[in-house]
């Protein structure tokens, strides 16, 4: 009776390891493919980004001003309240 439990014990300790394995694998390959559709839509909005500059540069400039104004009073406007 105790090998029975025991020869129990490991076949399912070694199936829940071969079971931990595979999400293991398919989480790591989740991972790497989302990281490649990332790196694809970020490569793909900076070709947007670069035609929109070449098609429409003082507009481009004004709005790359802007935020940068934007930004600089957000950042002194929190620096004030932690004050």
């Amino acid at each position: 009776m105790l090998n029975t439990l025991t020869s129990e014990a490991s076949r399912l300790s070694g199936q829940i390891t071969e079971r931990a394995t595979d999400v293991a694998r398919q989480g790591a390959q989740w991972t790497r493919d989302g990281s490649e559709r990332v790196l694809l839509e970020a490569s793909r909005a900076s070709g947007r980004a670069r035609d929109y500059v070449r098609e429409q540069p003082m507009r481009s400039i004004l709005v790359a001003a802007a935020a940068g104004a934007l930004l600089y009073a957000l950042a002194r406007a929190l620096a004030s309240r932690s004050d």
